[in-house]
């Protein structure tokens, strides 16, 4: 009965370490750190992470404008056939 006891209160306890180290970890990601130290890796990947973000919302903007342009191209060009 008190094997029981420990080993729900030890699931209780690694339960809640869990949760605060994911929720402090996403805090300090979110952290603007634009100047890293040589070997500070929790930085650098922070800003890996972010300009991979920035760099796939730019592309997908040129995507989403490059299939807009071509369709509009398509539509003139079908139109034009058809008379």
């Amino acid at each position: 009965m008190i094997n029981q006891k420990r080993r729900k209160k030890n699931k209780t306890i690694f339960l809640i370490y869990t949760i605060l180290l994911s929720f402090f970890i996403t805090i300090t990601i979110r952290a603007d750190m634009n100047n890293c130290k040589k070997f500070d890796i929790k930085c650098k990947s922070t800003n890996w992470i972010e300009k991979t973000k920035n760099f796939q919302k730019e592309k997908f903007k040129e995507g989403k404008n490059q299939l807009g342009k071509t369709k509009d191209k398509i539509i003139k060009g079908v139109s034009k056939h058809k008379k």
